[in-house]
């Protein structure tokens, strides 16, 4: 899109062009929004070239509309580790058809979270490991209930309860509500691990 045809959009938007100074900032909210998503979709064309990208995402509304849900998301944070899982999870779709339903997974999850959720879980993380390091929480076997610990519950207080029921709800920490409506947390789940993994170890 031109920048005269974004300066129409923005102007109609807003009434014709009455409020320039608003025109002006929506316009560069736009840029900036445009910037965030390029970057989710800058490895896939370093890999297939832009007539290459257009032709397989022609080719396939499955990976077309992936890539439509990412690189929105992209834009949508300002957390650049998200962006940079959110561009690899593309390249591997675009690249290979194997890849399109697990893609869709990790898309489907990280839309619902961003820095605030990815700070905290990254925190009761930490508060975890610490927790097996001095030896209050043993070693769990796979699929077993984690114990409660000090660590983790005093990590857990810092943060709002809307914020560790959306990361419960997800799926990412280990959870239980109790009789009066606490939320007790054990710590990560296999998911929320495997995100932060991801998150950390982007390599494109």
């Amino acid at each position: 899109m031109s920048k005269n045809e974004i300066n129409g959009t923005v102007e109609l938007s807003i009434g014709g062009g009455v409020f320039p100074a608003q025109a002006k900032v929506a316009i560069s909210v736009a840029r900036r929004f445009g910037t965030r998503s390029a970057e989710v979709l800058q490895p896939s064309v370093d890999a297939l070239g832009e007539d290459g990208l257009s032709a397989r995402l022609q080719a396939s509304e499955e990976i077309d509309v992936l890539v439509a849900r990412a690189v929105l998301a992209g834009g949508a944070t300002s957390h650049a580790g998200k962006r940079r899982l959110l561009a690899k999870v593309v390249q591997k779709a675009v690249l290979d058809d194997a890849e399109i339903d697990q893609s869709l997974l990790i898309i489907e999850m990280i839309e619902q979270i961003d820095s605030p959720h990815i700070r905290c879980l990254e925190d009761i993380r930490r508060a975890e490991l610490r927790a097996q390091a001095s030896g209050e929480m043993g070693v769990t076997a796979r699929g077993a209930e984690k114990p409660i610990t000090d660590e983790v519950s005093a990590t857990v207080r810092k943060y709002p309860e809307m914020l560790i029921r959306r990361l419960e709800g997800l799926g990412l920490v280990d959870g239980s509500l109790t009789w009066d409506g606490i939320t007790v947390i054990t710590g990560t789940t296999s998911t929320g691990t495997l995100i932060l993994q991801e998150l950390h170890n982007v390599d494109l």
